[in-house]
């Protein structure tokens, strides 16, 4: 028999599911009795809430919420006597000891990277475990942002400009008018910008 049906969910009936191979036999999903095999898949000590189905003559455990000993609920792949696909049940993933801490600890604040630019890493430990380096740049001081930084997969940065007249910045500067100079040097001489009576910056106008 051919089937081309995905997985739609639970009930009582048929469970259709995606074949591997042209052939295949159809799990029949049943209410629970209590006279099934036990399927063990989960490890039931970790998971607060669990949610039997009964396949072909099997009980399988699935969690459903909440793993009081830490970690999250995770989908597992089970494989089913009688079944070609394999069922995906939830389980309590418990992530190793300290691996949070040692992956927030890869945070990283601003520091020079490239010229003209500056990266931070942002850390972010996922519900699954997973530790994933989130990389933010900004432009180093003396240039500013002309249009989104952008990184291409050499690993080059674009998107800084160097300040006007070798003027300078505060890093993170978005604006060319947030150059500035306390000196100049023209035809006329040069010196310090005044107020009149202290030295001041001139910033770039736009």
């Amino acid at each position: 028999m051919k089937c081309f049906a995905t997985v739609i969910g639970f009930g009582l009936g048929i469970l259709f599911v995606t074949p591997g191979i042209a052939s295949m036999a159809m799990c029949q999903v049943s209410r629970c009795t209590g006279n099934e095999h036990l399927l063990e898949s989960v490890e039931l000590s970790l998971c607060a809430t669990m949610e039997n189905k009964c396949i072909n003559g099997y009980m399988v455990p699935s969690c459903v919420g909440g793993c009081p000993g830490g970690g999250s609920v995770q989908q597992k792949p089970v494989s089913i006597p009688g079944c070609t696909e394999q069922l995906m049940v939830g389980i309590c993933k418990v992530c190793p000891v300290n691996a949070e801490k040692e992956c927030m600890a890869r945070a990283k604040t601003f520091t020079d990277y490239a010229p003209g630019y500056q990266r931070a890493i942002n850390p972010e430990f996922t519900a699954d475990c997973q530790c994933i380096e989130r990389k933010e740049f900004r432009c180093a001081a003396g240039y500013w942002r002309e249009r989104l930084i952008f990184q291409s997969p050499d690993g080059s940065l674009s998107g800084c400009s160097p300040c006007p007249d070798n003027g300078d910045s505060v890093p993170g500067a978005i604006a060319k008018n947030q150059c500035f100079k306390y000196t100049f040097s023209d035809h006329t001489g040069s010196g310090h910008f005044s107020d009149g009576t202290s030295h001041i910056r001139c910033n770039y106008s736009d």
